[in-house]
């Protein structure tokens, strides 16, 4: 263990990570499996739409205040970067010129795909590997202009220096990767639970390691550069202007003015983002920017000395005489949890999260899959046996399971079968005139070729649907009978007219869609004839998006 000063805190402002990055992670890698992503034209974001779904599912309520007030998420964003960079989604990340006029790059038909075998892999190593996986992503980012200098964590709140020429001289020499792996294992030498002095921190390092980010020996080219190790930083005073700042390189308390501005602002980044560590801020104005001294305090906690020590556990499972399953786990268990949902409800989900087996999802399960052997599951998991009567009760709602089979993408036939669609088509026979029948649109058309007057009901999720009178079925409801007809009365009839707007082009017909959406707005859209449906109320919305395309496309609307 390391010695640094405590410290009290109660003057200052604390910062806690209220979001799991690791259940965000799975969250959002989840979603995209499950839905079709476009991303925006312009800007290569997620739509609003999609955004606003994703904050609903996350750790953090207030991400969906985020998007309501500003429009976008950092911590979506970061979220979204990070599952790109472990290989679990991918998409294009640079974009193209649309025209010699274009000065911005676009991204048409940016797709996400979801990488099933990547994130398998993933999910099938341990808690640890998974952990080490992370960080080592996080840690890796080597380029001089995406660093804690000058780019933003998604939960900071300290400024940068100013990014102009961070891709010149010292900046090219310093390894970040090596100096984060660095201050991280220093972190795990500190007792967790308690506050640390910010400035005790950077003065053990200026003692004991004071090149541990720029190195002592730089292979400078430029003479001015050689005559000032950080001639890439520069501060100024608050509320002055650009051109009134100066360089540190000549101050005495150069290295708190740049190494110890990296410190604060790596707490405020990756071990805050993973739930390492807690901060806290100063209240006090700041007199120079970037701020220094402004992150005064630190703790860390046992996730990061679980983490850093490789002695993350697996979850620890119990199964509970009332149903219940509890799970323990400091670090989310994805798997664990995917297993588990399918048959159990939610009661709290946290660091000590409770499920609850659901009747209804055990038998739908087991009648999906009839060799599921559900005790031997939770056996395997949990790490004790599981109480008696919840395997009774397994066992009697397994009976239930026997008496139903699930049929998917199975049609029901009524009617008289002849022998040569039977043979084709029949799979089980319920009554003499009722089949469960494969291919039930393929024995359609071959009824309809043999002249026999088929019917095609496709009925919804929510219920079977109503028919005419002069359809007969054992199964469907038959139309309600008509009321006799009421005495006159007098109503007044509101009309809707619609207007359809059709696009003669393909692309200006998918700017105009995807910018559209990253308003945030929804309209009646038809791909296949490339037309817009709309009221007179949603007449403003439109003229904005096609005046918003106007360096573009030329248009004019022309009425038939």
């Amino acid at each position: 263990m390391i010695k640094l000063e405590k410290t009290d805190v109660e003057s200052l402002e604390v910062f806690l990570n209220t979001h799991d990055l690791r259940r965000d992670l799975h969250t959002f890698v989840r979603y995209v499996s499950e839905n079709d992503i476009k991303r925006a034209h312009r800007d290569n974001s997620l739509p609003k739409a999609h955004l606003k779904r994703i904050a609903k599912m996350m750790s953090d309520s207030s991400l969906i205040r985020d998007i309501n007030e500003e429009g976008h998420s950092s911590w979506i964003a970061f979220i979204d970067r990070l599952s790109l960079d472990l290989g679990f989604v991918d998409y294009e990340t640079t974009g193209t010129y649309m025209g010699y006029s274009s000065h911005t790059e676009s991204y048409p038909d940016n797709y996400i795909e979801f990488s099933d075998k990547t994130y398998d892999n993933f999910l099938n190593q341990s808690l640890q590997k998974q952990e080490d996986k992370i960080l080592k992503v996080l840690v890796a980012d080597a380029a001089p202009c995406r660093n804690e200098f000058f780019v933003s964590a998604p939960l900071s709140i300290l400024d940068k220096f100013a990014y102009s020429g961070c891709a010149t001289g010292t900046m090219k020499h310093i390894a970040f990767p090596k100096a984060r792996t660095y201050l991280l294992k220093l972190l795990s030498n500190c007792h967790p639970g308690v506050w640390y002095s910010t400035a005790s921190l950077i003065e053990y390092i200026e003692n004991n390691n004071p090149f541990f980010l720029i190195p002592e020996k730089l292979p400078l080219k430029s003479v001015e550069h050689k005559k000032d190790r950080y001639h890439n930083f520069s501060e100024r005073k608050t509320g002055g202007a650009w051109g009134e700042s100066w360089g540190v390189g000549n101050l005495e308390d150069r290295f708190q003015r740049v190494e110890g501005r990296f410190v604060e602002r790596f707490l405020e980044g990756i071990p805050l983002n993973m739930g390492y560590v807690d901060v806290t801020y100063s209240n006090e104005k700041d007199e120079v920017v970037p701020s220094i001294n402004k992150l005064r305090a630190f703790r860390v906690t046992d996730r990061l000395l679980c983490a850093m020590n490789k002695s993350i556990k697996e979850p620890e499972i119990t199964v509970l005489p009332n149903h219940e399953i509890h799970v323990n786990s400091m670090f989310y268990p994805a798997k664990v949890l995917d297993r588990l949902l399918d048959l159990c409800n939610v009661i709290t989900e946290d660091v000590h999260t409770v499920l609850k087996l659901a009747k209804k999802k055990v038998i739908k399960q087991l009648a999906v899959n009839q060799r599921l052997d559900i005790s031997g599951l939770l056996r395997g998991l949990s790490v004790h046996d599981i109480p008696a009567n919840v395997k009774k009760e397994i066992a009697a709602w397994a009976e239930h399971a026997d008496n139903f089979t699930v049929y998917e993408g199975f049609g029901l036939l009524e009617g008289n079968m002849d022998r040569d669609s039977a043979e084709q088509f029949a799979s089980v026979a319920i009554a003499p005139d009722v089949n469960i029948v494969r291919d039930p649109q393929k024995l359609y058309k071959y009824l309809e070729k043999a002249e026999k007057i088929p019917i095609y009901v496709k009925h919804p999720d929510s219920g079977l649907k109503s028919l005419a009178d002069n359809v007969q079925s054992k199964f469907a409801r038959k139309n309600s009978p008509k009321k006799s007809v009421p005495k006159r009365k007098q109503f007044t009839l509101k009309r809707t007219i619609y207007t359809i707007l059709e696009f003669p082009d393909k692309g200006i017909y998918e700017a105009f869609t995807s910018t559209l959406l990253d308003n945030g707005s929804v309209l009646n859209t038809n791909n296949h004839t490339k037309t817009v449906t709309f009221t007179k109320k949603d007449e403003k919305i439109v003229m904005e998006v096609l005046n918003s395309l106007k360096k573009q496309y030329a248009t004019v609307i022309k009425d038939t």
